[in-house]
């Protein structure tokens, strides 16, 4: 996503919501690539999967997004598995937002899945971006964090 913004963007850097470095623990070279200083150095900052707790989860975004930085949060909590866009959405992206009070910037993407290196490094895929229009957040009363992402996900989906 970064590539898609203006090299001297003010958006940018774009950090990233990722794994930490122990889901890898039994992927061999994966564990010294992802979550390691080279996924760090690309913008990645772990959060804290089934804690239960939004807070403690997201800690580290909500101080990147608190001094002004930019965050990139997939609202079903991962990539795609197959190509197809998620259906359930979590919390996470809902929470971020209402804490932090920063607007949501719905992007597809489209064209990523099943991507190598290799083919990306020599240019031989194609991959498009469509940006939404930025969007105040603000909780409904009657709504869970959930649910409001649930908007969020149907706004990606739109474009």
């Amino acid at each position: 996503m970064p590539a898609a913004l203006p090299f001297w963007s003010r958006r940018l850097p774009v950090f990233y919501v990722s794994r930490p470095r122990a889901f890898y623990k039994n992927s061999g070279w994966r564990q010294r690539i992802y979550g390691g200083l080279l996924f760090k150095l690309w913008g990645a900052h772990p959060a804290i999967a089934g804690a239960h707790d939004y807070e403690q989860t997201l800690a580290t975004h909500i101080h990147i997004v608190e001094r002004g930085g930019s965050v990139l949060i997939f609202p079903e909590g991962k990539r795609s598995s197959n190509g197809e866009m998620g259906t359930e959405a979590h919390g996470g992206v809902a929470y971020l937002a209402a804490r932090t009070g920063c607007p949501i910037v719905p992007v597809h993407i489209r064209g990523a899945y099943g991507i190598t290196l290799t083919s990306f490094l020599l240019r031989r895929r194609r991959i498009s971006l469509t940006f939404g229009v930025p969007t105040s957040f603000h909780l409904s009363p009657n709504l869970s964090y959930k649910q409001e992402a649930e908007k969020v996900l149907r706004a990606i989906m739109s474009l």
